[in-house]
């Protein structure tokens, strides 16, 4: 029986994940890919103080976040860049070049 993985890539490269096991299931393989958008999301969004002059609420800026959600697939937009989380079988990882394939047509905040 097949098991599951998936792979994460930022558009620059700068950030590249895989998962941690493989799964029996693509349910638990896609909630686990869920789980890590989700906390890259929360990573994105520490308390910076060099972020935002809080003295000045006029000049706070907000952090907005894109998500779509695909079978076996995730995008995310955010200001920090665009991300794209891909379930796979067990030993067909995604390459570069098809992993790129998924920003086209995701905007950026």
């Amino acid at each position: 029986m097949a098991k599951y993985r998936w792979y994460a890539m930022s558009e620059d490269k700068n950030y590249e994940e895989d998962s941690k096991k493989a799964f029996d299931t693509e349910k638990e393989c896609y909630e686990d890919m869920r789980n890590a958008a989700f906390e890259k999301a929360k990573w994105n969004t520490q308390y910076d103080e060099d972020f935002t002059d809080v003295d000045f609420p006029e000049y706070e800026v907000t952090i907005g976040y894109r998500f779509s959600f695909g079978r076996k697939r995730i995008l995310h937009s955010s200001y920090s860049g665009r991300y794209a989380f891909v379930m796979y079988e067990e030993g067909k990882k995604p390459t570069e070049e098809e992993m790129m394939k998924y920003f086209d047509g995701i905007e950026l905040m």
